[in-house]
């Protein structure tokens, strides 16, 4: 008899598809810098020079405070004093091979963070950005796989897949939805906060999404109506 545990003719995963209709109509606008910019148009975080200027900079470490404070449960004052920035560069796996940099490493507590910008429809390679990660944490002597040492990758991610909410959350799991390692991918779709706003309005959007859709928008009036009563 087929031992069960071997068997997968029935087994069928889901994988990831893009929307390519969805990402086509509500991704980033490319700015012409060919040409001056007006006062109208500014520099969304989702282009690296801006995502590097706002978050993955120790001097405006407020801006990423207030997104960790809008993922978890933790205030935006807490998140200033626990957060710290780490080296940006992960650890090789073998001698040959380079050392990866990623766009920003730190600190929140026991929880270790990753955060990046992706232009692109692969969530392979922040996968693997995030095993690395953690197995250092492992390598180091932090701690074993548990909640008290987690190791978060977060992607703000300028494309759009089937079925996609605002934010997505992926982690090993068993067929009984129990949790395997301590490793979370958390993937939030640029794209899916436009679509809201345009067809549903800015009152239809949570902190979060209105957070986001403020820095990746593309001009300051939109902008400035996302920002309405938000000090930061």
């Amino acid at each position: 008899m087929e031992p069960k545990i071997i068997s997968l003719r029935n087994f069928k995963p889901g994988n990831l598809v893009v929307d390519y209709k969805m990402t086509q109509s509500y991704k980033t606008k490319l700015l012409k810098f060919a040409k001056e910019l007006t006062d109208e148009d500014i520099v969304p975080i989702t282009y690296d020079v801006m995502f590097k200027t706002m978050l993955a900079n120790s001097k405006r470490k407020k801006y990423l405070c207030r997104l960790l404070s809008l993922l978890f449960d933790v205030t935006e004052e807490e998140a200033m004093k626990l957060f710290k920035f780490s080296k940006n560069e992960l650890d090789k796996d073998s001698l040959f091979r380079r050392g990866d940099r990623v766009d920003l490493v730190g600190r929140l507590g026991n929880v270790k963070i990753n955060v990046e910008m992706n232009k692109t429809n692969t969530l392979i390679r922040n996968v693997e950005y995030l095993n690395r990660m953690s197995n250092e944490n492992i390598a180091v002597g932090i701690g074993t796989f548990d909640v008290d040492n987690l190791s978060v990758q977060i992607n703000l991610t300028d494309v759009a897949f089937q079925g996609d909410s605002t934010t997505n959350y992926f982690y090993r799991r068993d067929s009984l939805g129990r949790g395997l390692g301590n490793e979370v991918l958390v993937n939030i779709s640029i794209p899916s906060i436009r679509k809201k706003l345009y067809t549903k309005g800015i009152e239809s959007l949570d902190a979060l999404e209105r957070y986001l859709g403020m820095m990746s928008a593309v001009k300051l009036k939109e902008a400035k109506e996302l920002a309405k009563d938000n000090y930061i």
